[in-house]
């Protein structure tokens, strides 16, 4: 049998309880049912990074307020909160303004004139 712990002045200690509580999120494979126009999009880390703007049946297109991005659809993974990818926002932001920079447009025109005399 434990006493319990007393003051200088003899009174008991007040007892106090710890509870620790780690709440893990586990992120298993989103679906198909799961992606859905108008889903909120989450990076790892909790910080919402925007909503699905579109879905294909290989990707779906986020849009994070600043930019739009289309991401394979098996990269996408849900928990408790919604949908789940492994960027932050930032990093997807400057992922598009990247991809943006680099894209070129061409324009190519192509005449082909064609004479044919008749010797008469």
């Amino acid at each position: 049998e434990t006493t319990p712990a007393t003051t200088p002045a003899g009174t008991p200690a007040a007892k106090t309880t710890q509870t620790t509580t780690t709440k893990t999120t586990e992120v298993v494979k989103a679906t198909a049912e799961d992606m859905k126009v108008g889903v909120d999009v989450y990076g790892q880390n909790g910080e919402l990074i925007g909503r699905l703007e579109s879905v294909k049946t290989d990707s779906a297109v986020v849009n994070t307020g600043k930019t739009r991005a289309e991401i394979p659809s098996a990269s996408f993974g849900k928990n408790d909160k919604g949908l789940v990818v492994s960027l932050t926002k930032a990093e997807l932001d400057a992922q598009a303004k990247t991809e943006t920079k680099t894209e070129t447009k061409t324009k190519t025109k192509t005449e082909t004139k064609t004479e044919v005399k008749k010797e008469e």
